[in-house]
């Protein structure tokens, strides 16, 4: 059987208020968390735990979470980063369905 090997992808960052963190906290204020995305090379194919966000879309969409990504963070850089192609991605599983975790699916368009 082939290894199988996962990666660490820096999407960049978001920001939300505490109270939409913390259920039932009662705390407020902006608090800042790492976006990730986690390709899997397996012998099953090729896929990508959760693809992070799209800082175009979500500037545009939901600003308030003060999207936070540099050119190098972007999904089509970090993937270039471990030299893989688009067409190599064969699934994209998403934890949940939340803009940080599944904005970037679109540049996985044929998994």
């Amino acid at each position: 059987m082939k290894e199988t090997k996962i990666y660490l992808l820096d999407g960049g960052g978001m920001v939300l208020d505490r109270f939409c963190l913390y259920l039932n906290a009662g705390v407020t204020g902006d608090e800042g968390f790492p976006v990730y995305g986690v390709p899997i090379g397996h012998a099953d194919g090729r896929f990508i735990f959760d693809a992070g966000f799209d800082c175009d879309h979500t500037c545009k969409t939901v600003p308030f979470t003060k999207p936070v990504q540099s050119a190098l963070q972007s999904m089509p850089v970090q993937r270039d980063l471990l030299k893989k192609r688009r067409s190599e991605i064969t699934r994209v599983i998403n934890s949940h369905c939340s803009m940080d975790h599944c904005g970037g699916n679109k540049h996985c368009s044929h998994a």
